[in-house]
């Protein structure tokens, strides 16, 4: 059976992008991470959808996911109906992608009740009327966003997109926010349910976690029946200093965010988690140059993730998870789901 689809999320510099195309054209031996990519077109650098769309001509990269930016919208940047109407002068005059988000309007955590009940209607509204506003080509390819606090608003959503409109791949977004300006994504037992509550009431349907992903989550999402997920969480724990390993929650070793107890790890714990998960790349064969240099720290996670998803099925997982990620210990008995 073939496991959860790890998706890399692309608001990068151009600069960053070219690192990662250049560091995968000399290790031969591993899958690409940017096999498959999803990029925000209306706000994502041209550089770098430009580049994206040429690694693709020349078979560098398999699948496309055109983002619809609804996180502009959810930071007050641009307003959803300016959103809906370049997004869709957009698809109309690209039709190189595999897929298509819908525009949506993701509620944060500290959004009302009320609140949350417009975003999702306002979401549900717009998507029914954006896809047949879509060239009939590019519907087959569409994505619509799956928005909610409850489970009364996601059965909502897919009675919507999938019983009238016939879309077979939904994202969810409702993710609880944290971090500086709600910006971070994380997984909890309430929207694990909301996960859960689409796969019982909708089995065929394919489902896509939207902006939330860490090793151990992924291995989470696979064991849900999660069909795909992207982040950009690699290269956000990269600038602060942080690494994963496969299977493990991110870790400092710049020592400029450190953590009461084990936020941090120095040379010999970095080299026990090593030896734990049979974890080699070239990026971490020397930590004191891995604590100074980004590049190589971001590199490194990218790797961790994409082996992480490439064994998702080790034995070794859940023993990993329990001592070097102890807070998704409970999703691994299935008491959170």
């Amino acid at each position: 059976m073939q496991g959860v689809r790890f998706v890399t999320a692309l608001g990068i510099r151009p600069g960053d992008l070219a690192q990662i195309a250049l560091a995968w054209g000399n290790v031969k031996d591993r899958n690409t991470p940017l096999a498959n990519v999803l990029i925000s077109p209306l706000f994502a650098d041209p550089a770098s959808i430009q580049m994206i769309r040429r690694l693709k001509e020349q078979g560098a990269v398999n699948t496309v996911y055109f983002d619809s930016g609804g996180y502009q919208v959810q930071k007050g940047r641009i307003d959803y109906n300016t959103l809906y109407n370049r997004l869709l002068q957009y698809y109309e005059a690209n039709d190189w992608a595999d897929y298509y988000v819908m525009p949506d309007f993701p509620p944060v955590s500290g959004d009302s009740d009320s609140i949350v009940q417009e975003k999702v209607r306002i979401t549900v509204d717009g998507t029914k009327r954006f896809f047949y506003d879509l060239p009939s080509t590019l519907r087959s390819r569409a994505l619509a966003v799956v928005q909610g606090r409850r489970v009364e608003q996601v059965k909502f959503c897919l009675v919507n997109y999938h019983d009238d409109l016939g879309i077979s791949y939904v994202g969810f977004g409702s993710f609880p926010t944290n971090g500086a300006q709600s910006s971070i994504n994380h997984l909890d037992a309430g929207a694990a349910e909301m996960l859960a509550c689409i796969r019982r009431q909708y089995p065929s349907v394919r489902i896509h976690a939207f902006g939330v992903g860490n090793p151990p989550v992924a291995y989470i999402l696979n064991h849900m029946g999660i069909h795909s997920f992207d982040s950009s969480g690699w290269i956000k724990a990269a600038a602060y200093g942080n690494i994963y390993f496969p299977f493990t929650r991110a870790y400092n070793i710049t020592y400029r965010r450190i953590e009461p107890g084990r936020g941090a790890l120095d040379a010999e714990s970095f080299e026990r988690i090593k030896t734990l998960t049979g974890h080699s790349c070239p990026y971490c064969s020397d930590f004191y140059e891995l604590s100074r240099n980004r590049t190589s720290r971001f590199l490194h996670n990218l790797i961790c993730m994409m082996e992480t998803v490439e064994d998702i099925s080790a034995p070794l997982a859940s023993e990993v998870i329990s001592h070097w990620a102890p807070a998704y210990k409970r999703f691994l008995t299935g008491r959170a789901l």
